[in-house]
């Protein structure tokens, strides 16, 4: 385990194009922000402008009682406050134990020596993977500010919109993305500029879940009405997908073709099922269920009543929905589940 110091915390203001330093307060020097650094420059910024970016980069919105970022408002559907932060911290202890512990599939030979970590979050994966290969420098990109002052020496945080331009660096030998891409609104130019800032051999891993219920056994009505889970998440995706512009929940099955039209090789693909509760025998897949029920029962109540998404419904009428749902989600005679894509992806060595 490394020695853990202050993280390097740099938030980028799109409108200046500049960085600033939170952690230190003050802007970077003259360097190129493009250059092989994962600790980024400030070409334009002084101490009186790096005081409004921080509080407004720090300042939030609340909507039915929960806290949301005001950076790029509305572009993730979620919340940003501290149950939001347990649930994704929770989904990661879910993978790993999918996974058997695996953080990536990719197979990188002697392990990747500069990572870039897409939509972030809480900075549990960076953490990690930092932990994991303390020789690596690890870069972690979000919209929110909520990932922790306290970190392994060789990982940095920034605040950007991965659908920008990339100002963190070039190189990468391993581009990973968690939970990240069914919120992309333009994912071949994502993909684009992963490409363009990738070594020669890299490797891009995409994660994610497929969004839909599914059952093997016919223990699952048919009639998405009789099963309040599938119904939510068919009607998060018809609403998401208007209210962000065409953003498609159920986008991971479709990403191996956008790999290969961006350039990348030897794309592959593999997948789990995620059981959604405690119905499964192995100790193993119910430990997962679990997870996943508690990360659907958690994500129902915010996405209900984000903002930005139209509800026809009434305060009292959503509160019955979310209770129909919970009580669906708790049944263990419906065999339920969901599909997790892990998507490989390596750029060409001559490129």
């Amino acid at each position: 385990m490394s020695s853990y110091a202050s993280s390097d915390l740099v938030l980028v203001d799109l409108d200046w194009g500049s960085e600033i330093n939170v952690a230190e307060g003050e802007s970077e020097g003259d360097e190129d922000i493009e250059a092989d650094s994962a600790q980024g420059s400030s070409p334009t910024a002084s101490a009186s402008n790096s005081v409004s970016l921080t509080s407004s980069i720090y300042q939030h919105s609340y909507h039915h009682g929960r806290r949301y970022q005001t950076f790029r408002s509305g572009r993730y559907p979620m919340p940003s406050d501290q149950i939001e932060q347990d649930r994704e911290d929770m989904k990661h202890i879910m993978m790993l134990e999918l996974t058997e512990g695996e953080y990536f599939l990719a197979p990188i030979d002697g392990g990747p020596k500069k990572i870039i970590d897409l939509g972030t979050g809480t900075g549990v994966w960076a953490i990690d993977i930092a932990d994991k290969y303390p020789n690596a420098r690890v870069t972690g990109v979000d919209l929110s500010p909520i990932q922790p002052a306290w970190a392994p020496p060789n990982v940095s945080f920034y605040i950007d919109d991965i659908e920008d331009e990339w100002l963190n660096g070039r190189g990468f030998d391993l581009v990973h993305a968690r939970h990240v891409t069914p919120f992309v609104r333009d994912i071949p130019a994502l993909l684009r500029k992963a490409y363009d800032h990738m070594a020669p051999g890299g490797w891009i891993e995409l994660q994610d879940l497929g969004h839909e219920a599914h059952c093997d056994d016919l223990s699952m009505p048919e009639n998405n009405e009789d099963y309040p889970v599938n119904h939510f998440l068919d009607t998060s995706c018809e609403v998401w997908a208007d209210a962000a512009h065409g953003a498609d929940l159920r986008v991971a099955p479709k990403l191996g073709c956008m790999l290969e039209e961006a350039g990348f090789v030897n794309v592959s693909c593999k997948t789990f099922k995620v059981p959604i509760g405690t119905w499964p025998k192995q100790p193993k897949l119910r430990t997962v269920g679990t997870y996943m029920q508690l990360a659907i029962d958690l994500a129902i109540p915010a996405l209900c009543r984000a903002p930005g998404l139209t509800s026809q419904w009434t305060d009292e009428e959503t509160a019955v929905y979310i209770a129909k749902c919970k009580q669906a989600l708790e049944d263990d005679s419906v065999h339920s589940y969901m599909i997790f894509y892990f998507w490989q992806g390596q750029k060409p060595l001559a490129s």
